[in-house]
């Protein structure tokens, strides 16, 4: 109850570092994508993101996921338990294309922020990135920042049920 009254009224934190993250990089990175995923990948800007899905030739679903472009790679956000079987379908449709795949899962821990404090917090956390640049920030909007000397992504969630950012 305490978690969700925080949630619900100020900034509630939770793990997802079980989630599965791989990047995508290359100069023909969203092209690639594009005849893979269920969105127009081509059309994301750095700083942009969106939901896809990933499915069969048949139309089945392998996996739903997010799509980051952070401007020099893509990141693509899903449930732990299907990153493998998407990494492997991934590579195997890379064929001449500038396209390489990285399983950076255990490289990026993933915390969520949520609440209507939700930007004021992430913003006492990270370096460069205000908290009216985040509150101003899309959905599937991202940003880079700095955190503890080091570097940290931040990208717009609201599939909690409250608005709030995944820190990276």
């Amino acid at each position: 109850a305490s978690a969700y009254d925080a949630a619900r009224h100020r900034a509630a934190f939770f793990d997802r570092s079980h989630r599965g993250r791989i990047v995508v990089s290359g100069t023909e990175r969203a092209s690639y994508l594009q005849g893979l995923l269920t969105n127009d990948i081509v059309a994301l800007k750095a700083g942009q993101g969106c939901y896809a899905a990933y499915l069969t030739a048949q139309g089945r679903m392998i996996a739903d996921l997010h799509v980051y472009e952070l401007g020099d790679v893509m990141m693509l956000t899903m449930i732990g338990g299907v990153k493998d079987g998407v990494m492997a379908k991934l590579d195997q449709f890379i064929f001449s294309e500038d396209v390489q795949l990285g399983d950076v899962s255990d490289t990026f821990a993933q915390v969520a922020i949520v609440g209507p404090a939700a930007a004021t917090t992430v913003a006492s956390l990270l370096g460069g990135v205000s908290a009216d640049a985040l509150g101003e920030m899309a959905e599937h909007g991202n940003a880079r920042g700095g955190w503890a000397g080091g570097a940290a992504i931040v990208t717009r969630i609201t599939d909690t049920g409250e608005p709030g950012f995944d820190l990276y």
